[in-house]
């Protein structure tokens, strides 16, 4: 088997992570937790705060805790999101042209 590039082994690393968070995600959230994943973070800063050695690159958070009764999350309509139909695909792959009305769109964002 060859090899893999530094790059390559890099992305599969952080496939990977986002799969295990994404476990940890559900897991946490059947136990009644609420999660959120971050990305946007300084990897350098957190591997200085938490003494994080040079054979680990931190790819993702995930801050876990008890929401508040008032969570705007909890009280807040979901945004817009595609229809099951507009993204599965069964037996064939066939992308359909999403039919969406642009004033339900920007009506779901409106009320962020």
């Amino acid at each position: 088997m060859a090899e893999r590039d530094e790059s390559e082994n890099r992305l599969w690393a952080t496939r990977s992570t986002a799969l295990a968070g994404m476990t940890l995600m559900h897991a946490a959230r059947a136990e009644g937790l609420a999660t959120c994943p971050v990305g946007g973070f300084d990897g350098e800063a957190l591997r200085g705060e938490f003494d994080i050695g040079d054979g680990y690159e931190p790819v993702m958070l995930v801050t876990m805790g008890h929401a508040a009764a008032n969570a705007r999350d909890t009280n807040t309509p979901r945004k817009f999101r595609r229809s099951v139909d507009d993204i599965v695909h069964r037996e064939e792959f066939e992308p359909a042209e999403a039919e969406l009305d642009d004033g339900v769109v920007a009506e779901s964002y409106a009320t962020q």
